[in-house]
């Protein structure tokens, strides 16, 4: 599964330029797939919380969007993904 999802994304979402990484950090540009997803990733706050939403007016203008989840079947992770989902909508 996720030689696929890469696959998907490097196909439909691969970058013509360079990523860009702070040189400053000392750190190499993410070169594979599962490297900028965890360079770019972000943890979510509760949904509860009154920035929760806030923090997705980002993507509001976005054609896709593409929600990713690594508690999948917990309540805590469907709650989020329709917190998410009705701030988007």
């Amino acid at each position: 599964m996720t030689e696929m999802a890469g696959a998907w994304f490097l196909h439909y979402l691969a970058r013509t330029e360079a990523p860009l990484v702070p040189s400053a950090t000392g750190k190499k540009a993410p070169s594979t797939p599962v490297e900028t997803v965890r360079t770019a990733a972000e943890e979510l706050l509760d949904p509860d919380s009154p920035d929760f939403g806030a923090a997705f007016d980002r993507y509001g203008a976005a054609r896709v969007v593409l929600l990713g989840e690594t508690s999948h079947g917990t309540s805590d992770f469907y709650r989020a993904r329709a917190a998410i989902t009705r701030r988007l909508i």
